[in-house]
């Protein structure tokens, strides 16, 4: 049973370093309420940090153009679970910045598997992953004229200018705004160009990519299922702690006893594989429009 912990995010608990393998037989009522109470805690965390990674893989997959609006809305409509991890921190007791940390270095540890979207997206819409290009170059050059624009004056002192004329301090003002205004003609341009780029691309990639979506949308389940099944662990374990089964409590226990920030080799791999998966789905695709291609030929010419 304890593969379901594949990638519990808990430490140790103190119960496991100081019990011997059957003691728990011998403990008192009291003590036996103690542990399945630290048991929920533990679970309550490992459910937070499931949900809390999650929520942050799905955010970046979907700015990231992985996967779509059609994707999130199923995975909330098959798993609510994901939605609770305010619960699950309150049960926890634990602080929820510090669990965001450890939760963002599981996402980034995810996420890092797959390819970047430029790369991703030329496989199947070279016309797309041109457009990816621009808009990083569109990007850098309207953070060059925002620093531009930041470096001009804001204010100007008279006090400063005393040995010059009215005329030249006044023809000073108006070369300083003429250059603030053609800045901000460049970086409105920059701006409406990103931003009608950027639409073009959301737009062309609403449904995701495929395999890679697909991928995403694996590891996503198998973090929500992980948090229901952990929940049912905890209804076992406290039963069986109860009823004096210690040896199988025991071994449940030890399935927290893995590194925090540890993401599972199963659930990098799910990830690695996404842009190998998308050219098979391409290549597919291909063959199946080529042999329609052919058939239609074949029977226009039998005509």
């Amino acid at each position: 049973m304890t593969n379901l912990m594949d990638i519990d995010p808990t430490k140790t608990l103190a119960t496991i370093e100081t019990a011997e393998t059957g003691a728990m037989a011998n403990w008192s009522e009291q003590k036996r309420n103690d542990f399945t109470e630290v048991y929920a805690k533990r679970t309550a965390t490992a459910q937070c940090l499931l949900a809390m990674t999650a929520a942050i893989v799905t955010d970046q997959a979907l700015n990231r153009h992985y996967i779509g609006q059609k994707h999130v809305r199923k995975l909330e409509k098959n798993y609510p679970c994901g939605k609770n991890e305010f619960q699950y921190a309150k049960e926890a007791g634990r602080d929820r910045n510090e669990l965001r940390k450890i939760a963002e270095d599981r996402a980034k540890a995810l996420l890092k598997e797959l390819p970047p979207l430029k790369t991703a997206v030329e496989v199947i819409d070279p016309e797309t992953a041109a457009m990816i290009e621009e808009l990083e170059k569109v990007t850098k050059e309207g953070q060059v004229w925002t620093d531009k624009l930041d470096e001009l004056p804001t204010e100007v002192c008279l006090s400063e200018h005393r040995d010059i004329l009215v005329g030249e301090f006044l023809d000073n003002l108006e070369a300083l705004e003429n250059r603030r205004l053609k800045i901000k003609k460049r970086l409105a341009q920059c701006s409406k160009r990103a931003r009608d780029l950027d639409i073009t691309i959301a737009k062309n990639l609403y449904a995701g990519l495929p395999g890679i979506a697909e991928a995403v949308v694996k590891v996503l389940e198998a973090h929500y299922e992980k948090i229901i099944a952990l929940g049912q662990l905890q209804r076992r374990v406290t039963e069986q702690v109860k009823f004096g089964d210690s040896d199988a409590a025991l071994e449940l226990l030890k399935g927290f006893e893995k590194d925090e920030a540890e993401v599972n080799d199963e659930m990098k791999g799910m990830m690695a594989g996404a842009l190998t998966s998308l050219k098979q789905k391409v290549k597919e695709k291909r063959a199946s429009k080529k042999k329609s291609t052919k058939k239609a030929l074949k029977k226009g010419g039998a005509k």
